[in-house]
């Protein structure tokens, strides 16, 4: 058992940051699963043994405060980042509103890879010592 990754999902519609960011988290020992959007990442959700959901908020087809909701409702434990770097001066914080809904951390977009990892390494520590 010590020697599985732990699985991180990927949520964002925007596939180059998506995909930069599962690189990220190959290159610091978890296993990664992508998604383009909240149907997406509950489908992975669904069939895999994810620790931590990383949420993009503003994305088509379901976006982001949605899935949390589901996420919470469905799987309680699993541990919630959520990113977003959408409407800024448009009077809503989708971060803050994530937070309250049920995200575990809030990261504004850009951030750095290094803070982005030691973000979800904090959450997968966090995971393992309710279980």
């Amino acid at each position: 058992m010590n020697d599985r990754k732990i699985q991180i999902c990927v949520v964002d519609d925007d596939e180059p940051v998506r995909t930069m960011l599962c690189e990220k988290l190959d290159e610091a020992g978890f296993a990664t699963f992508k998604a383009a959007n909240g149907l997406e990442g509950m489908a992975v959700l669904e069939r895999s043994d994810i620790a931590v959901m990383v949420v993009d908020i503003v994305m088509p087809e379901q976006e982001g405060i949605q899935t949390i909701m589901q996420i919470k409702a469905t799987r309680p434990r699993v541990r919630i980042l959520a990113i977003s770097g959408g409407a800024r001066g448009s009077g809503h914080d989708y971060l803050a509103m994530a937070k309250d809904l049920g995200a575990d951390e809030v990261m504004a977009k850009p951030f750095r890879g290094d803070q982005f990892v030691a973000c979800v390494k904090r959450l997968t520590a966090l995971g393992k010592s309710s279980e």
